[in-house]
């Protein structure tokens, strides 16, 4: 990727809903999701709190979707982060 982010900013590629819902029925493209999670995969190197491949959820309605490479993801503000994992 060639996307740096500006200061206090992160960029993430959002995970999408399952194919099969919990009942067992499949879900058309259509009908997916993009869920409000994901994982970091471009980050400022003087972020002191994130790393890239660290799994966060974030805010509903934050941050710009930005494609690069024919892939779709969104660069959000650390502020917009609700909770990540630290076992990346």
């Amino acid at each position: 990727m060639n996307l740096i982010p500006n200061l206090e900013k992160i960029i993430v590629e959002r995970r999408q809903s399952d194919d099969i819902s919990a009942g067992g029925i499949l879900m058309p493209e259509v009908s997916k999701e993009d869920l409000n999670e994901g994982n970091i995969v471009a980050v400022e190197e003087a972020d002191p709190l994130f790393k890239v491949g660290t799994y966060i959820i974030f805010n509903a309605y934050s941050g710009t979707e930005v494609s690069e490479a024919g892939k779709t993801y969104l660069v959000i503000g650390n502020e917009d982060v609700i909770a990540y994992r630290t076992d990346v």
